[in-house]
């Protein structure tokens, strides 16, 4: 006998903005974070040339994500003025990647 299933939307919904689905998701973005430190502190120096961009690192989470805005969401961030130029590179620093070899590297 053959399975039938009916996505119920409005459960779908509760579920992906769930409390323990925002817990779930701020802790991989904080396994991020972690990751995205110790990448930073092997190839950048945090030095009074680049502040503190080491410390710049955080986690924010919340609810209403996604292009529907029905999904529990994470980001790492680095406001840091020079983390553009640390991730992205420019014509006189080669690019670092942090964030992105951060996400890889947290799996």
């Amino acid at each position: 006998m053959a399975a039938n299933f009916q996505w119920d939307y409005a459960g779908g919904r509760e579920m992906l903005n769930a409390p323990w689905m925002v817990a779930e998701m701020h802790a991989r973005a904080e396994r991020v974070k972690e990751a995205a430190i110790g990448l930073a502190a092997e190839h950048v120096s945090d030095d009074d040339r680049y502040g503190h961009y080491i410390d710049d690192f955080e986690v924010d989470s919340g609810t209403e994500g996604g292009i529907h805005h029905d999904r529990a969401w994470a980001r790492v961030t680095n406001d840091n003025e020079i983390a553009v130029y640390v991730e992205f590179g420019t014509s006189k620093m080669t690019e670092q990647a942090i964030l992105r070899r951060a996400l890889d590297a947290a799996g």
